[in-house]
Parts: structure tokens; C-alpha cells; sequence
């Protein structure tokens, strides 16, 4: 059973109203798929392109993630709940995305430790 989504139709939306998901995770951006179409969310950061970096990070994790679904015909139980007898790498998944938030984030000429700090500043805001 192949998931059935059109990238096409990705929606990317900076949103002060946290997924029940990130506040669980203490995540400041999420992704979920909801009736063929792929959500990309993450928490205003104040800069533009900080908000682009987190939207870029989760892009990439959906994606890998949607693929891999295919790949290995898992189920989608929910918008955001898989079925899965296979172990899932969310780490690699996570790593990669990171990887390319952190090449984004250097590419405008801006300093990853201290994006990186900041994102994690704002984690405790929503606890």
C-alpha cells in the first residue's frame, strides 16, 4: 500500500499553536500528513531565517520519512502515526535533516552555535 500524497501540495505554516506532538517532544516544528497533503509546522522564531531553517528540517525528516513508508509498504495508522513491525531510524532521519538545517544555516553566512543555542532557548517557552 503506497501512501498517497502529492508534494506539490506541501503547506509550510510558522504557527504559534503547538501540535499536542511538539509539546510532548519539546520540538519548536512538526510535519504530518492530512488527507494527501503534507504539513510542515514550526514556532515563529522572530527571524526569517530561522523560521526557514526549522521548516527545512522537518521537510527533509517528512520526506525520508514518507519514503521510507513507501518503500517498505508501512501503513499510516493516522495523520501522524505509523504501523510499523520494521524499526523506523528516526535518529538517521533526524541526523540528515539536521545536517541540511546546519549547511542552510551556514550557507546565509550565519553562525550554527549560535542558532543553534537559540532554538534552544526558546524549547523552555512552551513547556
Amino acid at each position: 500500500m503506497e501512501l498517497n500524497f502529492d508534494l506539490r501540495k506541501t503547506k509550510f505554516t510558522i504557527t504559534r499553536k503547538f501540535r499536542v506532538i511538539m509539546k510532548k517532544e519539546k520540538e519548536i516544528g512538526d510535519w504530518y500528513l492530512k488527507d494527501g497533503v503534507l504539513h510542515i509546522v514550526a514556532y515563529p522564531t522572530g527571524n526569517k531565517a530561522y523560521d526557514q531553517a526549522i521548516l527545512l528540517h522537518e521537510f527533509v525528516e517528512a520526506v525520508l520519512m514518507l519514503a521510507f513508508m513507501n518503500v517498505w509498504k508501512i501503513p499510516q495508522k493516522r495523520a501522524d502515526e505509523v504501523d510499523s513491525e520494521r524499526p523506523i531510524p528516526l535518529k538517521n532521519f533526524h541526523e540528515l535533516a539536521e545536517k541540511v538545517e546546519k549547511t542552510f544555516i551556514e550557507t546565509l553566512g550565519l553562525d550554527w552555535e549560535t542558532y543553534s543555542n537559540f532554538i534552544q532557548g526558546l524549547i523552555p517557552e512552551y513547556k
